[in-house]
């Protein structure tokens, strides 16, 4: 992998992946203290965005 030739140049665009990864989760466990679970059409939403993130992590791996 190309990281792992030269880690240093990569430090700060992981740093970036590594912030946006924790307010993602950050903003998921505010989600469920407000019960975010029993919102209406909450498993359509779930279902879509998930179905998205996939099919981006597919199209990533080959294009």
């Amino acid at each position: 992998m190309l990281m792992k030739e030269d880690l240093e140049k990569y430090e700060e665009f992981l740093q970036v992946i590594k912030k946006c990864r924790d307010e993602e989760l950050e903003y998921h466990d505010v989600g469920l203290d407000h019960d975010v679970e029993l919102a209406p059409a909450y498993a359509i939403q779930k279902s879509t965005i998930q179905a998205g993130g996939s099919a981006a992590i597919y199209l990533s791996e080959r294009f």
